[in-house]
C-alpha cells in the first residue's frame, strides 16, 4: 500500500484480513477506501456491506446494499444474498419498536398523572357541599358530596374509553402480525443503538427507501418484500403492508416448496402473516381462504406420499413418517390461526 497507495485490490485484502481477525472497525475502513477506488467491484461493495452492519453503520451499509443491487442485476443469473438486510431490518426496527414502547408508556404515565390530577380538583372543587348531622353524642358527621359531577366525570371517561377503543386500519395492521422482530406489543428493554449511540429507528426511512429501490430492481425475492412489509408495519402504512404481505406469499408460491420442509415453514408463516393483515382489514373471509388453500396443499401431498410409500420398502416408510411428522406440524400451526 505505500508502495501503491490507490490500489483498491491491495485494501480489499487489507480489510480481509482484518475481517479474520475480529478486527471489524478497521475492515470497515480498509473496505470503505477500497470501494472508492474499485466501484465496480460488487464483491468489495459486498464487503463494505458486511462491516458495515456489522459496526452499526447502517447509513453506510444502506448505501452498499444500494450499490450492491446495482451491480449484481448486471450479472444475469446471479443470485443474492439478504442475510444482512434481514439483520440490518431486525435491528432498525427493533430499536423502533422500544421507541413506541416508550413513548406509549410516557403517555401512559402521563394519563395516570391527569387522572390523579382531576380526582383531586373534583374534591377540591368549590361545587360540593357539606351535609352535617348530629349523631346522638352530639358529634358531628361531615360528608363531602360532589355536586353534580359524578355524572360529568362518567360522561368523560365514556367518551374517553370509546375514543381509546376505536381503532384505525393502520393501527390494526401495526399490531396484525408477527414478524422476525417480535410485534408491537413485544416488550424490549433496550434500545439498539448505532455506531454513533444514537437510536438505530432513525434509520427507517433509509430502509424503506432502500426496500422501494431494490425491490425494483429484484421483484420476486421474497425476503425483501418481507423486510419492506415489516418496516411499513411499524410507520401504519396499511396499503403498504397489504401489498408486500401478498407479494411474498406468492413469491414463495411459485417456488418448488411442497416437498420441503424448511421451504414449507417459510410459505407458511407468510401465509399467517398474510391472513393476519386480511383479518386486521376486515377481510376475514380472504384470510380464511389463504390458510385452506395452504392446509389443502399440505393434506394433498401428504395423502400422495403415504401412498407412494405403501408399495416401498421399510427404509421408505420411515421417509415416511418424517415427512407426515412435519407436515402435520405445519397443518396444525395453520389451523390453530382459524
Amino acid at each position: 500500500m505505500r508502495i501503491e497507495p490507490e490500489d483498491g485490490e491491495a485494501r480489499a485484502n487489507l480489510g480481509a484480513t482484518f475481517t479474520k481477525m475480529g478486527l471489524w472497525n478497521q475492515a470497515y475502513h480498509a473496505f470503505d477506501a477500497a470501494s472508492k477506488r474499485e466501484y465496480e467491484n460488487w464483491r468489495v461493495w459486498e464487503n463494505k456491506l458486511f462491516c458495515a452492519a456489522r459496526t452499526g453503520r447502517y447509513a453506510d451499509a444502506m448505501a452498499a446494499q444500494k450499490r450492491v443491487v446495482e451491480l449484481r442485476k448486471k450479472r444475469k443469473g446471479a443470485t443474492m444474498d439478504w442475510m444482512i438486510l434481514e439483520k440490518m431490518t431486525v435491528a432498525i426496527i427493533g430499536s423502533a419498536l422500544y421507541g413506541i414502547q416508550e413513548k406509549k408508556k410516557t403517555e401512559q404515565e402521563q394519563k395516570e398523572k391527569e387522572k390523579k390530577k382531576k380526582s383531586v380538583d373534583v374534591v377540591a372543587s368549590e361545587n360540593i357541599v357539606l351535609i352535617s348531622n348530629s349523631n346522638e353524642n352530639g358529634n358531628v358527621l361531615s360528608m363531602v358530596v360532589p355536586n353534580g359531577d359524578e355524572d360529568e366525570i362518567k360522561e368523560t371517561e365514556k367518551e374517553e374509553k370509546e375514543k381509546t377503543g376505536k381503532d384505525s386500519t393502520a393501527d390494526k395492521v401495526s399490531r396484525s402480525d408477527g414478524n422476525m422482530n417480535g410485534d408491537l406489543n413485544t416488550a424490549l428493554e433496550t434500545d439498539i443503538l448505532d455506531a454513533d449511540g444514537l437510536s438505530s429507528s432513525r434509520h427507517l426511512s433509509r430502509l424503506l427507501a432502500l426496500c422501494a429501490f431494490t425491490i425494483e430492481h429484484v421483484p420476486s425475492s421474497h425476503q425483501v418484500w418481507e423486510c419492506y412489509g415489516d418496516a411499513a408495519q411499524v410507520t401504519g402504512d396499511a396499503a403498504k403492508v397489504l401489498e408486500c404481505r401478498e407479494k411474498a406469499f406468492r413469491s414463495l408460491e411459485r417456488g418448488d416448496w411442497i416437498e420441503d420442509s424448511q421451504a414449507s415453514e417459510r410459505i407458511v408463516n407468510a401465509a399467517i402473516k398474510l391472513h393476519s393483515v386480511y383479518v386486521a382489514m376486515q377481510d376475514k373471509h380472504r384470510g380464511r381462504l389463504v390458510i385452506k388453500s395452504m392446509v389443502d396443499k399440505l393434506e394433498a401431498r401428504g395423502k400422495e406420499v403415504k401412498e407412494s410409500s405403501s408399495r416401498n420398502g421399510e427404509s421408505e416408510r420411515v421417509a415416511v413418517e418424517k415427512d407426515r411428522l412435519w407436515r402435520s406440524a405445519l397443518i396444525e400451526k395453520l389451523v390453530n390461526v382459524e
